[in-house]
């Protein structure tokens, strides 16, 4: 027992030893996170200030003749070069013509309806109205599947009418040649030629269905010719950054030249234009250059120059580290690269005047994955610490009761010793003492019969004690009995508490067998069962304080219960399974009356468990024991 508290202090070093292990990693690998995310807010700071730098370097490449060489000169003549106006619209059909055609359409009279559109076709006097003739007519064609038709008016009318518009001021030309693109798929060269007659119309006016349909002829050609889509979506953005500087130049801009352009330049907002999002917002760095007719004004767009600033190749390497940037305008809202969310770990720098109406946004792509990738590994050695604190636990906990065990099973040891030395010690002491009086003589005939009786007796005693040490090794090495056959249950009883009447009247006990069903029968080794029910009787004599014994035999459902009762002390609820275990006696071996070695209970389990039974203790009402050994019957065996 000495070594438990050193074994136990060694498990605890070590479950110790294990917890701070684990817990000085977590804090390393916590320390190694925050590290990781200190590096990269650190590359986000160093990335806004290249943005920002490369901003002011494209800025300064550029100035000199602005972005996309946009320059306005101011001259006596106007602010503006000279533009086409929009043609305005000839005469096209009357009511009376519309009503007409409706009226013959909803009829079905498709015939009557071509010919009076080829009748309006033909007005020489009217092109207006011989345009819309056509264009109707395509219309109607179509709707009838008969593209032939619908293709030779369109071409009609691109020929004959190209200058035409109509109500919208639209050019029915422009219409007609994106409708034979549709229905032909027209060459890419032309089709571009189109596009580029689109854009041209409107940096003139710009009505939402000419937007709409330049729109969607550029969508086209971007599906068959990328160099000729890039190049005219170019051109048709600067058309438009053209009309929003035209439109702000009501607003400010002209105010700011008659002022003498103080400062040399500054930046306006330009009005946005109705078709695009807020996102698209346009800001323009105007640069004054006074000349001898008037002012040169060289335009520098913002949103251009945020990209392209974005675009330079000294920052690919930022990419590559997994750094991502954008430029937002005052409101916050996106002019060029990422959209990125103003966070904690999101880097803020405003660029410097005359810029500063916008900012750059820069941070870390990699950051959340290296937050989730820190978190996993963190839960992962903390389950692998837990695991490890846990099986220094349970190592602790089967090594404490392993030698609680080794411990328990030394004090059997020396309690089983102690007993045996007791029970061979007290025969063979009587034994020799009987033996030496009969030695010296003189002892009359009745003596010596009785002490022949009491050698018998003693030599009775030592050899259950030898058998009982050999049965239970026998029964250690075996799994059942090797020979079993049907025995009569009460049968058996009767033939055992024959052998037991002796030592019953010695006791002065007496025993009673319940009547029974006489024709109960198990399947087993006849001694095996006789030697347990033997050890039940003589246990209750031993500790059943002198109360008469009772045997019963009944069934319960398909086994059969052989039963000791006793009327004696009891035994505790907490002992009823220890009293059953090998040298287990309650008390103290050295102080014990009873003689014995605490194998009698073991051997009764050992026999019914080898008969595929158990042995059980029951407390009964009014004090004493029940013990029972519960076999299944010859029925159930042969089933």
């Amino acid at each position: 027992m000495t070594r438990r508290p050193r074994i136990a202090a060694w498990f605890a070093a070590l479950v110790l030893a294990a917890g701070t292990l684990a817990v000085l990693g977590l804090r390393e690998l916590s320390a190694d996170a925050e590290r990781v995310e200190e590096r990269l807010r650190s590359q986000s700071v160093s990335a806004a200030r290249a943005v920002s730098e490369s901003f002011e370097s494209v800025a300064r490449a550029l100035e000199p003749d602005g972005v996309e060489g946009l320059a306005i000169n101011t001259s006596a003549e106007g602010v503006w070069p000279s533009e086409r106006a929009s043609a305005a619209p000839q005469s096209g059909p009357t009511p009376f013509h519309r009503s007409q055609i409706d009226a013959l359409e909803r009829e079905g009279a498709l015939d009557e309806l071509r010919r009076k559109l080829d009748e309006h076709a033909e007005r020489a006097d009217a092109p207006g109205l011989a345009a819309w003739a056509l264009s109707t007519r395509a219309a109607i064609e179509l709707n009838a599947g008969d593209a032939t038709q619908a293709r030779a008016a369109l071409e009609r009318l691109v020929a004959e009418h190209p200058s035409s518009v109509d109500e919208r001021g639209l050019r029915r030309a422009l219409v007609a040649r994106w409708q034979l693109n549709r229905l032909e798929g027209i060459e890419p060269a032309a089709l571009a030629a189109l596009v580029r007659e689109l854009i041209d119309e409107r940096a003139a006016f710009e009505p939402g269905s000419l937007a709409i349909l330049t729109e969607e002829a550029l969508a086209a050609l971007c599906e068959r010719d990328a160099n000729a889509c890039a190049e005219l979506r170019a051109l048709d953005s600067n058309r438009r950054f053209a009309r929003a500087l035209r439109s702000s130049w009501r607003s400010g801009i002209s105010n700011w030249l008659a002022s003498g352009a103080p400062g040399g330049r500054a930046w306006f907002e330009l009005e946005r234009d109705p078709l695009l999002g807020d996102s698209e917002r346009e800001f323009a760095l105007l640069r004054a250059t006074q000349n001898t007719s008037g002012y040169e004004v060289v335009a520098l767009r913002g949103a251009a120059l945020a990209r392209a600033a974005l675009e330079r190749p000294e920052l690919g390497a930022w990419r590559d580290l997994g750094l991502g940037a954008g430029i937002v305008d005052a409101g916050g809202r996106r002019v060029a690269g990422l959209e990125l969310e103003l966070d904690a770990d999101t880097v803020v720098e405003r660029l410097p005047p005359p810029f500063d109406v916008y900012s750059v946004r820069a941070r870390s792509l990699d950051i959340e994955s290296a937050r989730r990738e820190a978190r996993t590994r963190f839960w992962i050695i903390a389950g692998v610490s837990a695991l490890a604190l846990l099986a220094s636990a349970i190592a602790a906990w089967l090594g404490i009761r392993a030698l609680e065990r080794e411990a328990r099973a030394a004090h059997q040891r020396e309690q089983f010793v102690a007993a045996v030395t007791h029970e061979l010690k007290a025969p063979l002491a009587s034994i020799r003492l009987l033996a030496e009086l009969l030695e010296q003589g003189g002892v009359s005939e009745a003596k010596v019969r009785e002490f022949g009786a009491r050698t018998v007796s003693e030599a009775d005693r030592l050899s259950r004690l030898i058998s009982s040490v050999l049965e239970m090794a026998r029964l250690d090495r075996e799994a059942a009995p090797r020979e079993r056959e049907e025995v009569l249950v009460r049968q058996l009883a009767l033939d055992t508490l024959r052998q037991f009447e002796p030592l019953a009247l010695e006791k002065h006990v007496a025993v009673k067998l319940h009547p029974c069903d006489e024709s109960l029968r198990v399947l087993a080794s006849r001694d095996a069962l006789g030697s347990a029910l033997f050890e039940l009787l003589t246990n209750a004599t031993k500790y059943g304080a002198a109360s008469d014994i009772e045997v019963q035999i009944e069934p319960r459902g398909d086994r059969v219960v052989l039963a000791v009762l006793d009327r004696g002390p009891g035994v505790a609820s907490s002992d009823s399974e220890r009293i059953f275990e090998p040298f287990q006696r309650l008390g103290d071996e050295l102080t014990r009356e009873q003689p014995g070695v605490g194998l009698g209970l073991a051997l009764v389990r050992k026999v019914a468990e080898s008969h595929g039974g158990t042995a059980r203790h029951v407390a009964r009402d009014g004090g004493g024991s029940r013990f029972e050994i519960e076999l299944p019957s010859a029925s159930k065996e042969h089933s």
